[in-house]
């Protein structure tokens, strides 16, 4: 079994990108309007499936009502039975790190503003990504034996 596949990849959200001088405010905005379409689209999809399974308008009317406010429509769907529960995620605006490391950033004379963000954000990530690679391992060690009585 080779090693967990992990995304190696900082993501910064948008508004911080055009703060900090990466993308455009028309590029920032493109970004927004796509993070929405696709979390609208998500609850298009959450409410299509709440209803496929039977419920009745009246467990549809909120949801539907809540569609367009991210953080209404996300208290709604925990609402709903853990384990029947469709899966619903908000996504959000963010610009791809070219993958510098924060100290060629250093060296190429950053604003400290920026290299305090990044350093904060790489190491938050790598620490997700160790918890991950943790995770992973714990259970393929455990999964190698099956399931016994």
């Amino acid at each position: 079994m080779g090693e967990p596949s992990l995304r190696i990849a900082l993501d910064l959200p948008a508004d911080k990108a055009r703060r900090f001088g990466f993308i455009t405010a028309k590029e920032q905005h493109r970004i927004m309007a796509e993070a929405r379409a696709i979390t609208l689209e998500n609850m298009d999809r959450f409410i299509d499936r709440v209803a496929d399974t039977g419920a009745g308008e009246i467990y549809l009317q909120r949801p539907k009502e809540a569609r367009g406010n991210a953080r209404e429509f996300h208290c709604l769907t925990l609402q709903y039975n853990k384990h029947k529960r469709p899966t619903f995620g908000v996504v959000r605006a963010t610009w791809r790190w070219p993958g510098r490391t924060v100290a060629a950033e250093l060296v190429t004379g950053a604003p400290p503003d920026l290299l305090q963000w990044l350093a904060a954000a790489a190491h938050q990530h790598s620490t997700l990504l160790l918890e991950q690679a943790m995770q992973a391992a714990w259970q393929r060690a455990f999964d190698q034996y099956g399931f016994r009585m």
